[in-house]
């Protein structure tokens, strides 16, 4: 009989300039669904992204599995929550890009844990 374990929790990144960052990968056995992301900018005006992954393709490369909407511009000192809920299953991941290093990105989930 499978058992299931949910964990609420949250999460923080500061990656470095210009560089893509893995932020969070879900287990692989399961799968987390995020109820809020938010891009703090505390320096000067740039852009971030935010790229999901869906291990769940056959025969495809990590590169050809990133998936994101184009790049967001961000007055400085602002914060954007980004709208809707983001799902990453069996072992997807989520990576954040700034554009300066002075981004962070922070989430609240639940991810739930299926094992046998």
């Amino acid at each position: 009989m499978a058992s299931t374990v949910q964990r609420v929790f949250s999460q923080n990144a500061n990656p470095a300039a210009a560089t893509i960052t893995r932020f969070y990968a879900a287990p692989t056995t399961g799968f987390t669904v995020l109820s809020q992301l938010t891009v703090h900018n505390n320096g000067v005006a740039g852009d971030f992204r935010i790229y999901v992954g869906d291990f769940n393709q056959t025969n495809a490369t990590a590169a050809t599995k990133r998936y994101g909407p184009p790049a967001a511009s961000v007055p400085a000192g602002t914060t954007v929550v980004v709208p809707g809920r983001i799902v990453v299953h069996n072992g997807g991941w989520i990576d954040v890009y700034g554009s300066h290093a002075n981004f962070n990105f922070a989430m609240d989930a639940v991810e739930t844990t299926v094992t046998a």
